[in-house]
């Protein structure tokens, strides 16, 4: 039975990869991307044939180069934790295989630091969208990051923009000072620990607020 055999069509070299066609048995074109490095162990001109094993090794490694470019561009436009990339990369057609390894290469050139990523999203959290830490540890989760990294950035997060956080998430629930009613007052304190607030340091923030009132009288 005679095997199938690919014909290498036109090469580009570019400033960081190598872009090829290679011809089918059947006539179909398909444009192969790889970095220099990849392209070493082929080297291959063109009009040169290759098996179908040969050529499936090209499409295995050029699918890794794009994954990689594609993660590389992900992480240009925000952080990710190397799980979110990872689902994102397969979300986009990559395989497991070529996502993992994309993410693998990017953790292992610095592109991707998780625990840096984290502190500084606890930190906008807690600032923009007054998150306490409970809430912060759980959104960062959400995000792929492992939790031991997410608590370790919601504990990076100073005590006192904890406290401005609160001050101001309790200064817009409760304008006309904290409600007497009780069943209002805990509808305001299950308010503020879904935002990631302790019960303990709600209620310390209310008696501040109430005698800011009666000083203010």
């Amino acid at each position: 039975m005679k095997s199938e055999l690919y014909v290498i069509g036109g090469i580009r070299e570019g400033e960081r990869s190598i872009t090829c066609e290679v011809i089918s048995p059947a006539g179909n074109v398909t444009k192969l991307r790889m970095t220099k490095k990849m392209w070493e162990k082929y080297a291959f001109s063109s009009a040169d044939t290759v098996s179908g094993e040969i050529y499936r090794e090209m499409k295995h490694d050029s699918e890794i180069c794009e994954a990689t470019s594609r993660a590389a561009s992900l992480l240009a436009d925000a952080p990710h934790s190397c799980k979110a990339l990872f689902t994102k990369l397969k979300q986009k057609g990559f395989s497991e295989e070529a996502s993992e390894t994309a993410v693998a290469v990017l953790l292992r050139r610095g592109y991707i630091d998780e625990a840096s990523q984290a502190r500084d999203i606890a930190l906008k959290m807690a600032k923009a969208k007054e998150r306490g830490p409970m809430r912060i540890i759980s959104e960062l989760q959400t995000k792929g990051y492992p939790r031991d990294v997410a608590s370790a950035a919601a504990e990076s997060v100073p005590d006192g923009v904890y406290a401005e956080a609160l001050r101001s998430a309790l200064a817009k629930k409760a304008r006309a000072g904290i409600p007497e009613d009780k069943k209002e007052r805990d509808k305001l304190t299950a308010s503020l620990v879904r935002q990631g607030f302790s019960p303990s340091r709600i209620i310390a923030a209310m008696k501040d607020v109430n005698k800011l009132h009666r000083e203010a009288k």
